[in-house]
């Protein structure tokens, strides 16, 4: 892929928790065919092909496989918990998101996942530096592999910190690789903003040339203040991270739809099972998004 490209390119989907094994993989994808995707997102986790932090080959060779000659393009996730500004376990978050570009290279998927970093409100400077310093160590293995890293926009669990939009874009212009770039969730930075305070809008526009992939679900932008007893209580009174249709929450799309992301985006619908018959239509609704973006 062209990392320099601009603009958002084309509609995918995640197969998230459709796909809970590496048995479950080509069934899965053969099901997304029938929607006209751009790109499928695989989640590596679940797929067993990296374990303890090495790659398993006969897996690896299995994914690859069944992942060839599709008609779209694929990108990857990594592992949810990995946490590059994580000092005391830098080494084991580091191993762990090489051996994610490695399986990604194989999977032939164009973009990795991978969330920011998270800390201690007082850690934060430090997290970031140490963030900076991995992504900047990872930037030649990713252009070796053909693989973009996309940095994933994240809200902060109670008491914890993690880098807004604005703080994530400085960090990318310290690492200034067209090879590590942002993985905007609008959703997680309405989130984060709504625990941290700052210009929701202003802090997207910073951080929109940085983007590289767009990750597109709904919240309400409303932190629990207590706790919901199952995702369905959080549904209902509309808690954290909800992941609804596009549309079905306060994320403001419209205003959201002129920004200049960088990079050749693709902008993929997270949404799992439960939506599963609506999933055709956040497709078509994501389609109208990028060409009102255009």
């Amino acid at each position: 892929m062209d990392p320099s490209a601009n603009g958002v390119s084309g509609v995918g989907l995640s197969l998230d928790h459709t796909c809970d094994a590496l048995r479950e993989l080509a069934p899965a994808l053969d099901a997304f065919e029938a929607f006209g995707l751009d790109s499928v997102e695989v989640f590596l986790p679940s797929l067993g092909v990296i374990v303890g932090g090495r790659i398993r080959p006969a897996a690896l060779a299995a994914m690859r496989e069944v992942c060839a000659g599709r008609p779209y393009a694929l990108t990857a996730h990594g592992p949810l918990c990995c946490n590059l500004g994580d000092a005391a376990n830098a080494g084991l978050h580091r191993d762990t998101a090489r051996r994610s570009l490695e399986a990604a290279a194989e999977a032939g998927a164009r973009v990795l996942v991978i969330h920011a970093c998270a800390a201690h409100p007082e850690a934060a400077e430090t997290a970031m530096a140490v963030e900076a310093e991995a992504l900047a160590a990872l930037a030649p293995e990713a252009e070796a592999a053909g693989v973009v890293i996309g940095v994933e926009t994240m809200f902060p669990d109670p008491g914890s910190w993690t880098p807004s939009p604005a703080e994530l874009a400085r960090t990318l212009a310290e690492v200034d690789s067209p090879w590590v770039g942002a993985t905007i969730d609008f959703s997680h930075a309405l989130l984060n903003a709504a625990v941290r305070g700052f210009d929701y809008l202003v802090e997207i526009a910073a951080l929109a040339p940085h983007a590289r992939h767009l990750h597109i679900h709904d919240s309400f932008g409303r932190p629990a203040p207590f706790r919901p007893w199952s995702p369905g209580d959080a549904i209902a009174y509309g808690l954290g991270d909800l992941h609804l249709p596009p549309g079905s929450g306060a994320v403001p799309w419209d205003a959201l739809a002129g920004l200049p992301y960088g990079g050749s985006c693709v902008a993929n619908i997270e949404l799992d099972k439960r939506w599963a018959d609506e999933w055709p239509e956040a497709i078509a609704w994501t389609r109208r998004w990028i060409a009102s973006e255009r």
